[in-house]
């Protein structure tokens, strides 16, 4: 929603948000892996996985890359996991790993699997083939009104549809019964429901400071460039980041502060593609030590009660990677991409 209005100002497409927010998230992918493995288990923790996790890294990182830059907003983030979980199988099938006893998990001799790993990744798989399909196949055979038509109702419109035909085949694929499916659905609403009315009065709000009767977003902005000056590009990863622990999304960060991104980009001279890029991937990055999303991390694997040790660990991770986000930004817009999409 925040890049859209750069796309409506005609300042920036879809597909230049997405190259530069990947060519941030790359070395986001690339230290994670080094993070996770230090917070849970220490020092001794990489004892014989430093050569798997800088392969990780380094696949993950690159996989972004390519399908951020080359492929599209639509398939990248689940692309990425999707093909970085099959390279690190390939990995592991190939390369003895010399895993500390300590360390290995075990599981029940008894255990039985449900599913195929085809069918339980089934509407990943089908999202990850339908997606590209239908993006670029509906312009390639009927052109760029083709497009248009699909972007009639907005561009995430027909992601939505997308996705929600590959529920239906997914759940087909898996034997689903039509009550339970139903039943799956009732349950979503009502979890989304929430949400859907925090989106709107969002809209609401950032509506009402963007208004040229109100010109708050434009204090703001001007305000906030003034006092960070050519460190703006590290001040918007921070305010994306604290947008989204506040709202609990990256998209409610990004309908909030876009504007005012743009507006301080034009009135530092900075290109607001960069900038925006900046704001996307602390938005993105906030949801980590969102108290909404940990409360709900910890009820999922029977940890309630822990929230604030587990606050205390996911709270390094984001120290980190904000740092390393804000320099990024700073250096891409600076420095490495000023002209970017011009």
């Amino acid at each position: 929603m925040g890049g859209a209005r750069l796309v409506e100002q005609g300042l920036s497409t879809a597909a230049l948000n997405s190259a530069m927010v990947g060519r941030i998230h790359m070395f986001g992918a690339l230290i994670i892996p080094f993070i996770i493995v230090g917070l849970a288990f220490g020092r001794k923790g990489y004892k014989g996985v430093v050569p798997y996790l800088c392969y990780a890294g380094v696949t993950c990182g690159g996989v972004m890359f390519g399908l951020s830059n080359y492929v599209g907003p639509e398939v990248t983030s689940m692309g990425t996991g999707l093909i970085s979980i099959v390279l690190s199988v390939f990995y592991v099938k190939h390369v003895k790993i010399d895993t500390p006893e300590e360390f290995r998990y075990q599981t029940s001799a008894s255990h039985e699997r449900k599913y195929s790993a085809f069918r339980a990744m089934s509407p990943y798989i089908y999202m990850l083939v339908m997606l590209p399909v239908v993006r670029y196949g509906v312009p390639a055979v009927w052109g760029p009104k083709g497009f248009a038509w699909l972007c009639t109702y907005g561009y995430i419109f027909w992601v939505d549809c997308v996705i929600f035909v590959c529920g239906l085949l997914g759940a087909a694929t898996l034997g689903i019964k039509f009550s339970q499916l139903v039943e799956v659905f009732v349950k979503t609403a009502k979890n989304v429901f929430p949400v859907l009315i925090t989106m709107g009065s969002l809209l609401v709000v950032a509506y009402i400071m963007q208004s040229p009767h109100t010109k708050m977003m434009s204090l703001i902005a001007g305000d906030i460039a003034g006092a960070a000056g050519r460190l703006y590009p590290a001040a918007a990863v921070f305010i994306g980041s604290l947008g989204s622990f506040i709202t609990g999304t990256g998209l409610g960060s990004n309908i909030m502060f876009a504007d005012m991104h743009t507006q301080a980009a034009a009135a530092l001279g900075m290109n607001p593609i960069t900038v925006f890029a900046g704001q996307n991937a602390g938005g993105s990055l906030g949801n980590l030590i969102c108290p909404n999303n940990i409360v709900a991390a910890c009820a999922t694997v029977n940890e309630v009660g822990h929230e604030s040790k587990v606050l205390r660990k996911a709270l390094v991770a984001f120290i980190i990677v904000l740092t390393t986000y804000m320099v990024l930004a700073t250096v891409y817009t600076i420095v490495l991409f000023p002209n970017f999409g011009k």
